[in-house]
């Protein structure tokens, strides 16, 4: 599957979901038992001012699936995710009103036949890094990792969180 323009990718219910992305959209699956690859790039959200408010940054989402096995088959995939609001998208009077803001989440998810076509585990492990203002100080104490830091580069009000979801 390939699309352009306005796309509406569906990866998990915790990373991707139907958001709208103006962009390239890309699935690849050829077999049931074989790679699995995806990939959306563009904007899902357009800069807003209208007179003395601020509404929203430009933002931009980059995000991709890997893994083995189909979306709605028996599978293991991993998935990323990048989002990032334009600082320059709005007259820089707004920005003390509105932050912007990025994302890093990253997910592993598999769907696993017990009993084919009777009973099937499902599970979804996702984490998240969210910055709410990419003009905030750098937070460089030394007690965040380097391995974190490498992939974020945090900030005062950057915080984590992650969740699991386990279903039958």
């Amino acid at each position: 599957r390939f699309g352009v323009g306005v796309n509406y990718p569906i990866y998990t219910p915790m990373t991707v979901d139907g958001i709208p992305v103006t962009g390239v959209d890309f699935e690849y699956s050829p077999h049931s038992q074989s790679l699995y690859a995806a990939l959306a790039i563009g904007k899902s959200q357009t800069s807003i001012q209208a007179g003395d408010t601020a509404l929203a940054y430009r933002r931009t989402v980059y995000a991709a699936r890997l893994g083995y096995g189909r979306r709605r088959g028996s599978h293991v995939h991993f998935t990323a995710l990048y989002a990032t609001d334009d600082v320059g998208s709005l007259d820089s009077a707004y920005r003390r009103f509105l932050t912007p803001e990025e994302n890093v989440v990253l997910g592993i998810d598999m769907m696993i036949p017990v009993i084919p076509q009777i009973f099937q585990i499902e599970a979804e492990l996702t984490g998240s890094v969210l910055t709410v203002d990419q003009q905030a100080p750098s937070l460089n104490d030394g007690d965040v990792p380097t391995v974190v830091t490498d992939v974020v580069k945090p900030k005062v009000g950057t915080h984590g969180d992650w969740t699991l979801s386990v279903g039958s």
